[in-house]
């Protein structure tokens, strides 16, 4: 007997669609096709037309993060919960080290954090953040131990930014160990010069913080990276990319190496604009919001195969501490809160207005990740013997986004009052039917931390 059977929906991944049913036993896809060859199942639900996905995977999360004054305000049980609420069936999630302990430091304090609270999977990202021969050590044998994704960052001088020499040792270890380097580009040089430039002539309100971040930061730190990454060869990703002005770079060194790039729905979707209004702090983040063009690059971007997956870089913080440094964008905590929203958002945007197809859509909330995370095949895929790791999606539901009927530990949203078509309806977690009419059935279930193997790059 099944324990849950999926039928009369569109099974569709990156490489193709198909009407099927989905039989699953034991955490495992075990069965694809006509369920009137299938054994009885305990549970069944009824996809009629709707898609069948892999589950979300979002490999850019940021949960009861510590930096500077302010914290994110979600644990690991809060902000996996929102995430199963959108689809998202696995995150993998940053171990910054604390002043004082060391990459692997970091990662075991994090995993004693998620242990037993995590509603879905979960990985974790080392980070380099203190170029010493520790940090080294502890690379290597993340890298080697199931973490093999490693964090370094350009900016944030005396927090979490490291120089061109230790980026350097990184990559090389990366290379030689199998693993692949996540960047946040930005340069710190820019970056300072122009905040207190803005600082000394009094400009310090929200519409300041896109002119202090300009995407030449970006591109300058792009720039720099790429030709680190050509020398050592080590596979890299660009997380939330903001502009295209590095867009014919990158199809250059692309063709020759392993070089990926992410970027965020709100970068897609938001300009520089909602930093003008009386919200303006609200929407502070880093690399910030881009004008109207820049939005246009990087949608031509993701149609043009220069994207590689899409990631919410959540951060959860709410209006309290958005509005105490309201007047000082420099201070204010950055990031935007997006675990929820990130699959329907995007559908919507990409999907419905015809930008991608469907099978596109996959490949970038989902398969394209599980390669690249280490995670494939048996995440990111409906298939036999995969993880049943499955979203079951409507796309016909129209609704307006309102903070008040998400699930994240805030009270607002960027996306208010967006109108948006199609929404996860069902969420299954190895095998376990979790989120049932978009409502919680099962509160008592846990994910599991994910061992991963090396990347796969093509």
């Amino acid at each position: 007997m099944l324990d849950l059977m999926i039928k009369n929906g569109t099974v569709v991944n990156a490489n193709g669609s198909a009407k099927q049913d989905v039989g699953i036993k034991d955490g495992k896809v075990v069965m694809l096709g006509d369920s009137a060859y299938f054994p009885e199942s305990k549970e069944v639900i009824d996809a009629k037309g709707q898609y069948v996905l892999p589950g979300f995977i979002d490999s850019h999360v940021h949960v009861n993060l510590k930096m500077g004054e302010f914290t994110t305000l979600d644990s690991f049980y809060n902000a996996s919960l929102a995430a199963a609420f959108g689809g998202t069936t696995t995150m993998v999630e940053f171990a910054i080290p604390y002043k004082g302990e060391t990459p692997l430091d970091a990662v075991v304090r994090r995993k004693e954090e998620a242990d037993n609270q995590s509603v879905i999977n979960y990985s974790f990202h080392g980070c380099v953040t203190n170029g010493n021969d520790e940090s080294y050590r502890d690379v290597a044998e993340l890298i080697t131990g199931g973490i093999p994704t490693i964090k370094m960052f350009t900016v944030y001088k005396d927090v979490v930014m490291v120089g061109k020499g230790e980026i350097l040792q990184v990559l090389k270890i990366i290379k030689e160990k199998g693993g692949l380097a996540k960047f946040h580009a930005e340069s710190d040089d820019i970056i300072d010069y122009q905040i207190n430039e803005f600082i000394k002539n009094g400009k310090t309100t929200p519409m300041y913080h896109p002119l202090s971040r300009p995407s030449i930061a970006e591109a300058e730190a792009v720039s720099s990276l790429l030709t680190l990454i050509e020398h050592t060869e080590a596979p890299a990703i660009f997380v939330h990319m903001s502009t295209g002005m590095v867009k014919e770079q990158l199809k250059t060194y692309r063709n020759r190496l392993p070089v990926f790039t992410e970027v965020c729905p709100h970068y897609l979707m938001l300009s520089d604009q909602f930093y003008n209004g009386e919200d303006g702090q609200n929407y502070i983040c880093s690399p910030p919001l881009r004008p109207a063009h820049e939005i246009d690059g990087l949608w031509e971007m993701v149609q043009s195969g220069l994207i590689d997956v899409i990631n919410s870089d959540h951060c959860c913080y709410d209006t309290e501490q958005k509005n105490k440094y309201k007047t000082e964008f420099y201070k204010a905590p950055n990031g935007l809160p997006g675990i929820e929203t990130r699959g329907t958002v995007f559908f919507s945007e990409a999907v419905m207005k015809n930008r991608i197809t469907i099978n596109q859509f996959v490949d970038f909330t989902s398969t394209k990740a599980a390669k690249l995370m280490g995670m494939y095949p048996k995440k990111g895929v409906i298939g036999i013997g995969s993880d049943a790791d499955v979203v079951v999606f409507d796309p016909r539901t129209r609704f307006q986004i309102t903070a008040q009927n998400l699930h994240m530990q805030t009270d607002y949203t960027p996306f208010e009052g967006f109108e948006v078509t199609g929404s996860p309806v069902h969420t299954i977690i190895n095998g376990k039917h979790i989120i049932a009419n978009g409502n919680l059935k099962d509160d008592s279930f846990r994910g599991q931390f994910i061992k991963r193997g090396k990347p796969i790059l093509n």
